[in-house]
């Protein structure tokens, strides 16, 4: 089960603008904060046991003279919430197209994903996809970009401490550092 989360554009005349996420299962149960932001930024902040994630989808508009203003607005925001999420130890991931060079008969775009250091849920791949048509007529130049996290470290497990304390360990095994004597 997926669940989708949506920052529309505010213009009336732009109804299909906008960044999204989608969640699967279990995971939409950890959001508890959602932050749309001018249909170009979306924040979704996710807390587990021990752990607070902010998930943010953007985009920022070609590296053109009549997107100054908006680019500049939008950079200021994540900045805002990027300097809030450190201030309350936060993880934070963002995703996103940014178009890199716009001329006249196209752009070329830098599909990404950033995540912050010891980022607690480790990337296990990434997929870009072209949008399908909408009656035989290809109706966005954008990609979907796709990403699976592991976030099984994040849900309810004991803590180091907690596990010292009551003499008990676990122990991780990492499948690519095995031998087959192992």
């Amino acid at each position: 089960m997926l669940m989708s989360y949506w920052a529309p554009s505010p213009s009336n005349s732009r109804p299909y603008d906008g960044v999204s996420l989608l969640l699967r299962h279990p995971l939409h149960k950890h959001v508890q904060k959602i932050d749309p932001w001018k249909g170009r930024l979306l924040k979704l902040d996710l807390f587990f046991h021990q752990t607070k994630i902010s998930i943010i989808s953007v985009y920022i508009p070609p590296y053109h003279s009549i997107h100054y203003k908006e680019r500049d607005a939008i950079f200021a925001q994540l900045n805002l919430w990027l300097d809030k999420a450190r201030s309350n130890n936060y993880h934070v991931v963002i995703l996103g197209p940014s178009p890199t060079f716009y001329y006249q008969n196209g752009s070329s775009r830098l599909d990404y994903i950033w995540s912050s250091p010891g980022f607690p849920a480790p990337g296990l791949f990434s997929h870009v996809e072209s949008c399908p048509k909408l009656n035989d007529n290809q109706f966005t130049d954008h990609r979907v970009l796709f990403t699976a996290f592991d976030f099984s470290s994040c849900f309810a497990t004991l803590s180091k401490a907690r596990l010292k304390q009551k003499s008990e360990q676990r122990t991780i095994f990492l499948y690519k550092n095995l031998k087959e004597d192992t």
